[in-house]
């Protein structure tokens, strides 16, 4: 589901790449920042989602803090995309590479409705159960959506919609009390889990007819599967008693669950993106001092690799990966500072930047030909303005 602007009034500036390196590594060049287009009457905006032809998806707010959902093309025009006609609060979260953006309105009564917008701006709401809530998750090759939906016993029940809209109910486990997916894959198998009590999770998945299996878990942890590859690979994060305890984990060949290496140094970690080959990208928590975190990638066997921290910073995290290699993620420096960074396949950094005279930038998503999205803030208001980096 991977994903610019030129023209128009935006604004471009060149950041210097800053590099850190494992190994010896050549210098690398600038990366150009791009200030993304605010849709008139709105003071701040951010972007979360870009597509392979390089249309960004985010939200806009007006001085009273209604958000509206915004679309820029690559050629950095904005388009507020509409809402229902009932009205409510419109947010947009994720684009795919046809052109379909997913969204959340919230109604009066803030009841979540899931949305969705073709190419050419139209909006559509996704089906529910009984009337109720719905949120979407996500959307496989052959056009299934997954998501929840209340049912009319008023517990959280994982949904399927077929490419027509016609929604199914995947059902909620025997003594469970809500369930909801996470992924699905091109095959039509749908991970996610179900809740059976405070502290108790359970992982499950369902195949394209929509029965029901139960995944292996770590003994006495909540395991949540997060992720599915075509070629069924799963992955996802286990907790456990306490609020320290956390492991990125992947289930092997024989289905068994299995905690990914940790590096040197670190006792807990946490996964935030899987590439379509299997290869991961988290945070791991090291051990002492506990607030230190060090962003990691793994390969598809679970082998970590600490991509550390560059000069300055005292603490990394991911926030993404592509199908190339790339990581995005943040660096912190003392004090305030915190700056969106990429690493490359070889594990080199690159300091993103922010705009000029800010000390904060956050990246959210990359795609597959390496143009980042985020927001960086605006030092005169504290306000975040939704950017673009593309890397030279």
């Amino acid at each position: 589901m991977k994903r610019s602007p030129a023209r128009g009034a935006v604004t471009a500036v060149a950041v210097l790449g800053l590099v850190t390196t494992a190994a010896p590594a050549p210098a690398q060049a600038a990366v150009v920042m791009v200030e993304l287009d605010l849709p008139p009457g709105t003071v701040g905006s951010l972007a979360r989602a870009v597509n392979d032809a390089g249309t960004v998806v985010g939200s806009a707010w007006s001085a009273d803090y209604v958000p509206h959902p915004v679309k820029w093309d690559r050629g950095g025009a904005v388009t507020v995309l509409p809402g229902l006609s009932t009205g409510g609060e419109v947010t947009a979260h994720d684009i795919f590479d046809d052109g379909v953006v997913i969204g959340t309105v919230r109604d009066g009564n803030y009841t979540a409705h899931a949305v969705r917008w073709d190419g050419a701006g139209n909006i559509t709401e996704f089906a529910s159960l009984a009337g109720g809530s719905t949120e979407v998750h996500g959307r496989n090759a052959a056009g299934t959506w997954i998501g929840v939906s209340a049912g009319s016993d008023g517990r959280t029940h994982a949904v399927r919609w077929d490419r027509g809209g016609r929604i199914t109910d995947l059902g909620i486990p025997a003594g469970a009390t809500r369930s909801e997916p996470a992924d699905i894959n091109d095959a039509g198998t749908v991970v996610g889990s179900a809740d059976l009590g405070p502290g108790r999770t359970l992982p499950v998945a369902w195949d394209r007819r929509g029965t029901l299996t139960e995944l292996p878990r770590l003994d006495g942890w909540s395991t949540y599967p997060e992720s599915i590859t075509d070629s069924g690979a799963i992955a996802g994060t286990a907790t456990g008693p306490t609020p320290r305890d956390r492991l990125a984990v992947r289930w092997d060949r024989l289905g068994q669950v299995v905690p990914l290496d940790l590096p040197a140094g670190a006792r807990n970690s946490a996964l935030t993106a899987v590439d379509a080959h299997g290869a991961m990208a988290g945070i791991a928590f090291m051990d002492q001092p506990e607030s230190i975190r060090h962003a990691v990638r793994w390969d598809e066997r679970g082998r970590a690799v600490d991509l550390g921290t560059p000069p300055g910073s005292t603490s990394t995290s991911t926030s993404g990966l592509n199908d190339r290699g790339l990581v995005i993620g943040s660096a912190e420096q003392p004090g305030v500072a915190s700056y969106a960074v990429v690493w490359d396949r070889d594990n080199r950094v690159r300091n993103l930047g922010a705009l000029p005279g800010s000390t904060w930038s956050a990246a959210s998503d990359v795609n597959d030909r390496g143009v980042v999205v985020g927001f960086s803030e605006i030092p005169e208001t504290g306000s975040p303005r939704a950017v673009l980096w593309r890397l030279r």
